[in-house]
C-alpha cells in the first residue's frame, strides 16, 4: 500500500522498484505503458495521486498473472 507519508520522489523511485520486480511487458515498456496509462507528470508534485494509480495498476496485473499462474499450475500437475 502506498505510503503518503512518503516524500513523492521517494514514492516514484519505489514503483521502480516494483516494476523491477514484476514487468509484464519489461522494465522499460512497462514503466512508460504505466506513466501513460496513470498520467504520471514529469513534476510529481503536480498530481500525486498518479502514481497511486500506476501502483493500483501494477498490483491488479500481478494479482491476474498470479492468478493465471496458479490455475496453469493446476493443470500442468494433473498431467
Amino acid at each position: 500500500m502506498p505510503d503518503a507519508r512518503l516524500p513523492l520522489r521517494r514514492r516514484h523511485s519505489a514503483l521502480r522498484t516494483c516494476i523491477t520486480l514484476f514487468a509484464p511487458y519489461g522494465f522499460r515498456a512497462t514503466y512508460h505503458h504505466l506513466t501513460l496509462s496513470a498520467a504520471i507528470p514529469r513534476r510529481l508534485e503536480a498530481d500525486p495521486d498518479a502514481l497511486v494509480w500506476a501502483v493500483e495498476e501494477l498490483h491488479e496485473a500481478r494479482v491476474l498473472w498470479l492468478t493465471r499462474a496458479e490455475e496453469y499450475a493446476g493443470r500442468s500437475s494433473g498431467l
